[in-house]
């Protein structure tokens, strides 16, 4: 598995420059992809794409450079999570976060048993299989950015944020 680049500078405290992508257009993210952005987030809570038009950004964010792709999904869905993840994406933005335990539920979709709940596939974030370490390395690797948009969510952010695996 690639290593999230992303998550190596979130850890060492360095500033990271992105932007989101709502053009639904893999030449919009090839372009960008080459623009030298630590991040790129395709949108697909406002966005819209759907998993077709996603798929062809992912692979031109990857083909066109560094830039880690992110997808910030519809919702906190478990289900969603998994087939943005298995389509390549190296992280997740859960949108409407608003309490400990919905924190919780998205994180445990983005890691694999026994440290959550996501489906094991050979699909194309593993190579179709080809990638021995996937499995391994992918718990760890897969960043996972939590939204806070309401009152509610806002009063409880200090419980949110002790969630183990919230990189932002």
């Amino acid at each position: 598995m690639t290593p999230n680049r992303l998550k190596h500078l979130l850890r060492e405290g360095q500033p990271t420059c992105g932007t989101f992508l709502s053009l639904c257009s893999p030449l919009a993210a090839e372009i960008m992809g080459m623009l030298g952005f630590d991040w790129l987030l395709v949108d697909m809570e406002h966005g819209a794409g759907d998993y077709q038009t996603l798929l062809g950004q992912l692979q031109a964010i990857r083909a066109a450079g560094d830039s880690v792709p992110l997808v910030r999904v519809q919702w906190n869905d478990p289900v969603v999570v998994k087939r943005v993840l298995d389509a390549g994406a190296m992280g997740v933005m859960i949108p409407g976060v608003r309490s400990v335990a919905e924190a919780h539920q998205g994180v445990l979709a983005t890691r694999y048993p026994p440290a959550g709940v996501r489906g094991m596939a050979n699909v194309r974030a593993t190579r179709f299989g080809l990638d021995p370490d996937y499995y391994a390395e992918a718990n760890e690797n897969i960043a996972v950015f939590m939204q806070i948009e309401n009152g509610d969510a806002v009063r409880h952010i200090e419980d949110i944020l002790k969630v183990p695996g919230i990189d932002v």
